[in-house]
């Protein structure tokens, strides 16, 4: 299971599903039954794990990181399921953060945005053409985290913080989504090895 978006990669071990295919070798159909269950089991807890194992880590909620993630479940003519996430990132003012001290003056610091729950993060300075982050209360735009762009004092864009996409990528959230699905994918390859045997067998 690929997720083709943003270049996750979801590394899952799947060698149970050889296993399951010599124990089913002579139930028709059966092999293909028990994978496809186990594949979008394993699929759709990876979305449910994401969106908790990211709200653990990020300052954001697990529906939020849901609502951005999909799953292309595997079918009898195309046996393999995907798990696809998207978005850009957010505001930083959704974010915690601390302000910066002096907005306006030069060589003060810039708004130091604390995405993760362990208080983690980094400041907002220059980047690409954009000055450093500055809070503001703005007619029209209310109160938010801003960059200059270029040397214009008047163009001002919202300060970005992360997106799903890269909170996903974090190692410890990404490790605990593989372990969580490899599980899930063995236990329910498992169940169907069981079930489609006691029904051979009662056929």
């Amino acid at each position: 299971m690929v997720d083709n978006h943003n270049a996750l990669q979801i590394n899952i071990d799947t060698s149970g599903i050889d296993s399951t295919k010599e124990h089913l070798q002579h139930i028709k159909g059966g092999a293909q039954t028990a994978v496809k269950a186990a594949m979008n089991k394993a699929a759709i807890g990876i979305r449910a794990d994401a969106g908790r194992e990211t709200s653990k880590a990020f300052a954001v909620d697990s529906d939020t990181v849901k609502k951005r993630m999909w799953v292309t479940k595997a079918t009898d003519s195309n046996m393999s399921a995907e798990v696809g996430r998207r978005g850009p990132r957010f505001f930083a003012r959704n974010f915690p953060r601390t302000d910066n001290p002096s907005p306006g003056r030069r060589g003060t610091a810039a708004v130091f945005l604390r995405p993760r729950r362990d208080g983690g993060g980094w400041f907002l300075n220059e980047e690409r053409g954009l000055s450093k982050a500055f809070v503001a209360t703005l007619p029209g735009r209310g109160r938010g985290v801003f960059r200059r762009i270029g040397n214009h004092r008047s163009r001002l864009t919202h300060a970005r913080g992360l997106s799903v996409p890269e909170m996903l990528s974090d190692a410890f959230v990404r490790q605990t989504i593989e372990a969580n699905a490899t599980k899930r994918l063995n236990e329910e390859l498992d169940r169907q090895v069981v079930r489609l045997l006691g029904k051979g067998a009662g056929s």
